[in-house]
């Protein structure tokens, strides 16, 4: 979940693709360059919400686009320092 998190995103978003994680961000309407960043990885998916609609409902729109069995939610300003266990 992203609101203006232009200095954080990318490295959130890097760290997952090294995982080889399929990566979806929901956007809660950022001003700054949060969604350029994001769109210059076309192997993440992209929710981007016109309007804040807060973490709770945009955590529940990225959770609808997934069909997987385990689900992490990432903060923008987090990363993923090593492989994940199987």
């Amino acid at each position: 979940i992203t609101y203006n998190s232009g200095e954080w995103v990318e490295r959130a978003i890097l760290s997952c693709l090294r995982q080889g994680l399929e990566t979806v961000v929901v956007d809660n309407a950022s001003t700054d360059d949060t969604l350029r960043i994001v769109r210059s990885h076309p192997e993440v998916y992209l929710i981007a919400n016109r309007e804040n609609r807060g973490f709770a409902a945009a955590a529940n729109q990225g959770i609808a686009s997934l069909r997987t069995q385990l689900i992490l939610l990432l903060n923008p300003d987090a990363e993923l320092i090593s492989p994940l266990a199987p």
